[in-house]
């Protein structure tokens, strides 16, 4: 089995925007200056953005469409936010990136920032890349992209979509569930937790799974070395891949 890429394994765990101090601590670093952020949820023009970077904590990140031009995004937390623990965005740094962080830079408990964030951005856009970072969330989203990236620790992700290029999971636990009517690659690192990925029926893939103690089911594909290809790393959870899409 070729070997995990997962940082989580490790006592610290150290992202591009963010250092965790083991459970219960955590230090945000934003990817710009504050003075560039903005403070709470929105509704933005898209403008020519057509990246999104979010760093998140922990609680549901929910994804999907709105019906205007336009980037909208909001967060719901039981807590009694501070300015410093509310959700900070920026596109100024670079006007083709929306930026969406937790908080303000600064080190904070971890129970402070356990919220859900809900992002929905134009109806029939595709996003050139959609990069997400977080520790423990339930992640689910409906829409189209080129390139996406998630890196966590824990928490289901759901991946619902017509049309993705090349996609890249590293999860420590928690079941992913993809289904996708047209994909490029898939690549999934995962500790534990359950792998399905559905498909096209007869849909041309090019499949490694990996799997020291999961099972492994492949069904209603037509597996072909010139297929879309499909890599998953586990060590024990199971990996499925169905062809079951109309």
């Amino acid at each position: 089995m070729k070997k995990l890429r997962i940082a989580a394994l490790f006592p610290l765990l150290f992202t591009a925007s963010c250092t965790f101090h083991f459970v219960d601590e955590v230090k945000i670093t934003n990817e710009a200056d504050e003075s560039k952020y903005f403070i709470g949820g929105s509704s933005i023009d898209a403008g020519d953005a057509d990246t999104i970077n979010i760093r998140w904590i922990s609680g549901k990140i929910v994804i999907g469409y709105n019906e205007d031009n336009r980037f909208t995004f909001f967060e719901e937390s039981k807590m009694n936010l501070s300015p410093e623990t509310t959700l900070h965005y920026c596109n100024d740094i670079d006007k083709s990136v929306l930026y969406i962080s937790p908080a303000a830079s600064g080190t904070y408990k971890s129970k402070e920032l356990e919220k859900d964030l809900f992002l929905n951005i134009p109806k029939d856009m595709e996003l050139s890349k959609l990069n997400i970072d977080c520790v423990s969330s339930e992640i689910t989203s409906t829409v189209k992209f080129s390139e996406a990236q998630i890196d966590a620790v824990s928490g289901p992700i759901e991946i619902t979509s017509d049309k993705v290029g090349d996609l890249s999971i590293d999860n420590v636990s928690g079941n992913i569930n993809l289904s996708l009517k047209e994909f490029n690659r898939v690549n999934v690192d995962t500790v534990s937790g359950n792998t399905v990925l559905k498909c096209p029926k007869d849909y041309a893939v090019n499949a490694s799974l990996n799997t020291v103690s999961g099972k492994k089911n492949v069904s209603g594909v037509t597996e072909n070395v010139k297929g879309k290809v499909v890599e998953v790393n586990s060590v024990s959870g199971s990996l499925t891949i169905k062809g079951e899409l109309e």
